[in-house]
């Protein structure tokens, strides 16, 4: 019994191709780029993004690097979009992820109604001048966007 795989290698030497072309899944699937490794081990990393995603909600601001500030921020807008629903399986999932009951409960009552009327884009970057001192590395501030004492203010909708 001959596999699909087989029956395409051959089609391919009968064709003249010196061999086939690799079917290996890419090294890099749908959406992998948003993920970056961060010098850590997967679970440090997880652990990691939970307690900073946990603090943005509590704070509404942080300061961290830029590289973790942009890894940071699709889990910040994922668990807006649960809370904006507002409904008990939202709350599961959001809960997955949010460190402390406090946090979660903010989420769901005073940031998803904030964002209620909004359509993504919750969370601003703003790199900042100077490094850090010990490292060098390059520093941004993480903020929730429409919130009283913001950096920056948002642009008008078009």
């Amino acid at each position: 019994m001959w596999s699909s795989l087989a029956r395409f290698a051959t089609g391919c030497a009968r064709a003249g191709l010196a061999r086939a072309p690799s079917l290996a899944a890419p090294t890099r699937g749908l959406k992998t780029h948003r993920r970056r490794k961060l010098n850590r081990t997967s679970s440090h990393r997880l652990a990691m993004l939970r307690n900073m995603v946990t603090s943005l909600i509590k704070w509404e601001r942080i300061r961290t690097t830029t590289p973790k500030a942009k890894t940071l921020r699709p889990y910040a807008e994922r668990l807006i979009t649960y809370a904006k629903k507002g409904d008990l399986h939202g709350m599961r999932l959001a809960a997955r992820v949010v460190r402390e009951q406090s946090a979660l409960r903010k989420l769901f009552e005073v940031l998803g109604p904030r964002y209620a009327a909004r359509r993504g884009g919750y969370t601003r970057i703003l790199k900042l001048n100077e490094p850090r001192a010990g490292d060098k590395a390059p520093m941004s501030v993480i903020e929730f966007v429409d919130r009283d004492g913001e950096l920056r203010v948002p642009k008008p909708p078009r």
